[in-house]
């Protein structure tokens, strides 16, 4: 998959994410089969992440990104993003990290970025723009990092006919689509996840 200037999805997350590879879920291709739904239980429902840096996600998401509090203890903090859970637990080791996406409303990445403008950079292409096109998608996206270094995405899959009315805000991060996989060996990683997983 390529934008139109020849960047790649996967040639970004490695240059920002040190050899990610990015791939949509199963409950995704559903949702692009279906390109009528508007349902967000399509998206991926729960992610469960690592981080050392606990208090400062819970004051980005909730006073930034605006997501509620669904369950927390000293350990962890859990927040819903559209119809996505979202678990982030604290460990002692590492700085661990991660890419994932946001499904917004096809229509709204324009908005979208004069929203998350003063809330989190969005970072630059390596011509200085904001936005990335994926022509084998058919989608627009912009991408921010959170305070833990997290590599977030907004993606505007225009083969959704999920587009809405009004500004831009929190109820438009309908859900999760992807998560990003940091693996030595790609390739089998794939294999595995398509044979195994039917991803």
């Amino acid at each position: 998959m390529s934008d139109s200037n020849g960047q790649t999805r996967r040639g970004f997350i490695q240059t920002t994410a040190a050899g990610a590879l990015a791939f949509g879920l199963a409950p995704l291709s559903r949702a692009l089969a279906n390109e009528g739904s508007k349902d967000a239980s399509r998206g991926i429902l729960h992610l469960r992440l690592h981080t050392r840096k606990l208090a400062l996600l819970r004051a980005f998401y909730v006073e930034k990104l605006e997501c509620p509090i669904l369950e927390e203890s000293k350990e962890s903090i859990t927040f819903g993003a559209g119809g996505t859970k979202i678990t982030f637990t604290s460990v002692d080791a590492g700085d661990p990290y991660y890419h994932f996406a946001f499904n917004i409303p096809e229509n709204k990445l324009a908005l979208s970025k004069d929203w998350i403008r003063p809330r989190s950079a969005i970072l630059k292409r390596p011509d200085g723009s904001e936005e990335y096109f994926f022509p084998s998608w058919n989608a627009n996206s912009i991408y921010f990092n959170d305070p833990a270094g997290n590599i977030l995405e907004f993606i505007a899959r225009h083969n959704l006919k999920n587009a809405d009315s009004g500004p831009f805000s929190a109820k438009d991060i309908l859900y999760a689509s992807e998560i990003a996989l940091v693996v030595d060996d790609v390739v089998a990683t794939a294999s595995a996840s398509k044979a195994e997983l039917g991803l």
